[in-house]
């Protein structure tokens, strides 16, 4: 039987993911990123598509947004259905994320 998820929520920290004129996005086949931001200030950020599990195995999936080492995105959960999270990259293509009610996830960069 899968361990409930219950704790308490937690803020997001939020990463503006909106696009404006003055900002440039680079679409990338080659790479595990979808695109990355660049924005007019001459940061990037970039959008991945992402699968794992909870700390119980279920199976998640999702995309997230990342600038340096950390980011947010939306899960989709089976049994929570979609869940916000805040990321922290802790290796190569491998992220740990927390929800918005403190349930922690490895995920990995599809």
């Amino acid at each position: 039987m899968p361990q409930l998820l219950l704790s308490q929520p937690k803020a997001v920290k939020s990463i503006d993911t909106s696009i404006t004129d003055a900002d440039t996005v680079y679409p990338e086949s080659s790479e595990k990123y979808e695109f990355r931001l660049t924005r007019n200030d001459g940061t990037y950020q970039y959008a991945y598509a992402v699968e794992g599990e909870d700390e119980a195995g279920n199976k998640v999936t999702g995309r997230v947004h990342v600038a340096g080492k950390y980011g947010v995105g939306k899960l989709t959960h089976p049994q929570l259905g979609p869940v916000g999270v805040k990321t922290e990259w802790i290796g190569k293509g491998e992220l740990k994320a927390t929800d918005t009610l403190g349930n922690a996830y490895k995920l990995n960069v599809k």
